[in-house]
């Protein structure tokens, strides 16, 4: 979302939670609260920034706006509900990062993976990983850009259109 676009606004629809939560405890590992193991993937919590691993990361999904300013998007890492990161081995493969109280709301302001490692079930894990983290919260949001793709990602991942339940959302950038 490197300018504003027409965006769609989703909230996670928690009833099929527990479905996801259990398919998710199928194909991953707990090694800990906070670290999963999947495939040779290891999720982990991202607590240290290192500003060129996220400058790169930032910059090969075309997210360069954030990165004009790193002191304040490192303050926002640093200020940030959770971050989790995908490794394999030594190497980054995503990152997402969310935002919110962790009791009633829960925002995921960010989601990246590397292009060249998209469809291959890192966001999907990323994803998971957020949900398992908070299942009693009321409700997980996040904005996207309204492509086919990025709409159907997050309705697989039991994710609702606003519109679709009688709300709206609202930016003000």
């Amino acid at each position: 979302m490197n300018s504003i676009r027409k965006s769609t606004f989703f909230v996670a629809n928690l009833d099929i939670f527990d479905i996801i939560l259990n398919v998710y405890l199928l194909k991953y590992t707990t090694i800990d609260k906070s670290r999963f193991v999947r495939l040779g993937m290891e999720i982990k919590e991202y607590k240290d920034f290192r500003e060129d691993e996220i400058l790169r990361l930032y910059s090969e999904v075309g997210w360069t706006a954030y990165t004009e300013n790193m002191t304040a998007l490192r303050r926002g890492y640093e200020h940030s509900l959770l971050v989790l990161a995908a490794y394999e081995e030594d190497d980054l493969l995503g990152i997402i990062r969310a935002v919110g109280d962790g009791f009633t709301v829960v925002f995921i302001q960010d989601i990246l993976v590397y292009p060249d490692k998209q469809r291959q079930g890192v966001g999907t894990a990323l994803l998971k990983a957020v949900l398992a983290r908070y299942p009693d919260v009321r409700q997980i949001e996040l904005v996207t850009d309204n492509t086919p793709q990025t709409v159907a990602f997050y309705k697989s991942m039991g994710f609702s259109d606003l519109s679709e339940m009688g709300c709206c959302g609202f930016m003000r950038a």
